[in-house]
């Protein structure tokens, strides 16, 4: 089975609606990582397998050091969840994610899509 692995600060209130959709949808349960350098050094030494992150992106600086980043998520599925910024969505969609939406709509979608992902491999 793939992995889910959720990237989000610790104080979005939105992480736990996400977290219930996705184990609504996949019957997974993710793991929730809450820096990027933890994220980058979990990649690095303890996945293995398939996986699929969940970015839920809350400012530009973050999306930044994806970018800068770019490299290390070479060959990972991943999801991108931007605030409802068109800047933002064009930065986040340059790193080719898998899937991109906006939370404003829920996070419905991304349960779905995740599992589907998990069954399409």
């Amino acid at each position: 089975h793939m992995k889910i692995i959720i990237y989000t600060q610790i104080k979005n209130e939105q992480k736990e609606i996400l977290l219930e959709q996705i184990v609504q949808n996949t019957g997974m349960v993710p793991v929730m990582v809450f820096d990027l350098d933890g994220l980058f050094q979990m990649l690095k030494t303890k996945i293995s397998g398939e996986y699929t992150i969940v970015f839920q992106i809350a400012c530009q600086s973050e999306l930044e050091t994806l970018r800068n980043n770019e490299i290390r998520l070479f060959n990972t599925r991943f999801i991108i969840l931007p605030c409802d910024d068109e800047e933002m969505n064009l930065s986040a969609l340059s790193l080719q994610p898998k899937y991109l939406c906006c939370p404003d709509h829920g996070y419905e979608d991304v349960g779905r899509v995740l599992n589907k992902m998990n069954r399409v491999k």
